[in-house]
């Protein structure tokens, strides 16, 4: 069994990010304390390593910095992306908190 450095919690938010001037929209699948997953349905290379992430939450719009660490082919249509965070904002680090306090009590936020 795979052991993570944190524990990844899942949940479905709009991001939007931007790379070589071209904007993409995807959804989180799933958010830990240093990194992400996003799923994507539009995306064209060359790809920055390093992009500008933007979470729309219920409650506040998060930009946060982010590492790409690698692309995985999803389906046909989507691809997945892992990023891993440079410097999570506060904002980001609460959002977490407040999901995993959801998901572990099955409470909604």
């Amino acid at each position: 069994m795979e052991k993570r450095a944190y524990n990844r919690i899942p949940v479905n938010l709009k991001v939007t990010f931007s790379s070589c001037d071209n904007i993409y929209a995807g959804n989180t699948m799933n958010i830990s304390e240093r990194g992400l997953f996003i799923s994507t349905s539009e995306i064209s290379f060359p790809f920055d390593v390093e992009f500008e992430l933007t979470i729309h939450s219920i409650k506040s719009i998060i930009c946060i910095p982010v590492c790409l660490k690698r692309l995985v082919r999803l389906s046909q249509s989507a691809i997945g992306i892992a990023g891993f965070l440079l410097k999570p904002a506060r904002e980001y680090l609460e959002l977490g908190s407040n999901f995993k306090i959801s998901y572990e009590t099955g409470a909604n936020v």
